[in-house]
């Protein structure tokens, strides 16, 4: 297939899809959540084009290879580090509209975490540093080493008990109790509650209601990781073709 053909038919694909995917950016950013609806439409366009890729030139099997390739890496994300739902839907159908360019999945998937975690942690840094003269960060969590200390600054920020829901803040703190007497017996859980974060949720909630937390609580931001992955995309299709024509 010729350089500029090649291009071409990148660009056409940003086109054609982009739509979609800056659609699915925005729900997620708004409600954490994608319809199916978005990835089934987008898939008869991306198995169109991964059909124009071999009439182009691109080898049948390297095709049909890259396609499983990247949609086992996708499921394994899902399975194994608890990818959401909707993050996976948007790797598998990039594996399905770039096999043309080898581990386009893993690739954007890599450079997308790594641009959250740094907007991430720069934002809940700043925050942190703004909340501090109105409230000690810390008090309370005696029994917290100092390396977790630092961890909880950059990784997770003070919000106010009524925001911590499960859809944008994960508690991260644990109880021993919830009772008035026995809160003090707390501790920080700079990754979060994991499994644990829903009882967690509803127990925090529940504390406060009957006035045995005020204020803010530690929380992780749950991170919406489809615009990450959105930019991401055009910037590794972009960088590819341009290796492609160089």
């Amino acid at each position: 297939m010729g350089s500029f053909l090649f291009l071409f038919l990148c660009f056409l694909k940003l086109c054609v899809c982009g739509g979609f995917f800056v659609y699915a950016s925005f729900r997620d950013v708004k409600c954490r959540e994608v319809s199916n609806r978005v990835w089934l439409l987008l898939l008869p366009f991306a198995a169109g084009f991964a059909g124009f890729d071999v009439l182009m030139g691109f080898s049948l099997w390297w095709i049909v290879g890259s396609v499983v390739l990247n949609c086992v890496f996708a499921l394994a994300l899902f399975y194994l580090l608890g990818l959401g739902g909707a993050d996976c839907k948007f790797l598998l159908v990039v594996g399905v509209l770039f096999a043309c360019v080898p581990f386009a999945p893993l690739l954007v998937f890599l450079v997308a975490s790594c641009f959250a975690c740094l907007v991430t942690c720069s934002v809940n840094f700043v925050c942190n540093l703004l909340e501090y003269p109105y409230r000690p960060l810390f008090y309370g969590y005696k029994k917290s080493s100092w390396f977790t200390k630092g961890l909880m600054l950059f990784l997770c920020r003070r919000v106010d008990v009524s925001r911590v829901d499960c859809v944008r803040f994960e508690p991260a703190e644990r109880f021993v109790s919830f009772y008035p007497e026995e809160l003090f017996k707390r501790g920080l859980r700079p990754f979060g509650c994991g499994r644990d974060r829903k009882v967690v949720s509803e127990a925090l909630r529940e504390a406060a209601y009957a006035g045995g937390i005020s204020g803010s609580v530690w929380a992780c931001h749950m991170v919406a990781l489809i615009p990450y992955l959105t930019v991401s995309l055009f910037l590794v299709v972009g960088v590819w073709a341009w290796l492609f024509l160089v």
